[in-house]
């Protein structure tokens, strides 16, 4: 457990501002019931100015990429910092979750009018993800939902429900990450999304990171070297089928029943 806020410093500006061990607690039992938490308004005014001056998007990677939502990846000149900064900002994560986390991935994207991010679930090793918004233009709602449903998932990779629609209300659960705003989900076990919406320039850092544990001991599937590797292709067959792409809510609720909850 960790009792103290730890002080985060990235290239000499602190990014993070106070929360409370109390607080932390709180939020930890929150995201332990709900599989989502919120924070808000929680990096400093420095490190979001910073983090806009140095994550470009001039090469518009993956602009017109459907897989990726038409939604921009960093520059290549990026990835470094990126890489950094995911990295010293992880004992946060463990501070206001509780849990031990491995080293996480993960890449700066720039969300535009085109930009359409489906339902989906995601991969493997990527159990808890995290948005990390530093720069929304028109500050305008852009909200992030996840299915409250609790799917325990079989597939390894991408699994898209192109549904929206038929999502019932009463299983949306809207987090809206603002300019400051951090929100934390687990993309493996709840199918998340936005609403198609016209948004200017809307920036953020999505990360990967891994909580799996064998006999008390954290478990990776990526490189990581505070975690025992474990080896995907040992898991026998699970690699018979990659990316999976439905369109029908009720149809894949009712096919896949087993591996639900009754919710």
């Amino acid at each position: 457990m960790n009792y103290i806020q730890p002080s985060i410093i990235f290239d000499e500006i602190n990014v993070f501002n106070n929360i409370s061990y109390e607080k932390a607690l709180d939020m930890s039992l929150f995201f332990k019931t709900n599989d989502y938490l919120l924070i808000n308004d929680v990096l400093t005014q420095e490190i979001k100015e910073y983090l806009k001056q140095k994550i470009t998007f001039d090469q518009h990677n993956y602009i017109n990429e459907k897989r990726q939502f038409f939604r921009e990846h960093n520059d290549d000149s990026c990835s470094c910092l990126i890489s950094r900064f995911i990295t010293t900002i992880k004992p946060f994560y463990e501070y206001v979750l509780q849990i031990q986390l491995t080293n996480p991935v993960g890449f700066g994207m720039k969300y535009n009018e085109n930009s359409d991010c489906k339902p989906h679930y995601d991969n493997y090793n990527m159990p808890i993800s995290s948005t990390i918004c530093f720069y929304n233009e028109d500050k305008i709602s852009y909200p992030f939902y996840i299915d409250n449903a609790f799917f325990n998932n079989p597939h390894p990779f991408r699994l898209t429900v192109d549904d929206k629609n038929g999502i019932p209300e009463e299983n949306k659960r809207k987090i809206d990450i603002n300019d400051g705003d951090i929100g934390i989900f687990r993309g493996r076990n709840h199918l998340h999304w936005r609403e198609k919406k016209y948004v200017k320039d809307y920036r953020a850092i999505l990360i990967h990171t891994e909580d799996y544990t064998y006999n008390g001991k954290l478990v990776s599937y990526m490189s990581n070297n505070n975690a025992t590797k474990a080896n995907i292709n040992n898991v026998k067959n699970i690699l018979t089928y990659a990316l999976t792409d439905l369109d029908s809510y009720d149809t894949f609720r009712s096919d896949y029943v087993m591996y639900f909850s009754n919710n």
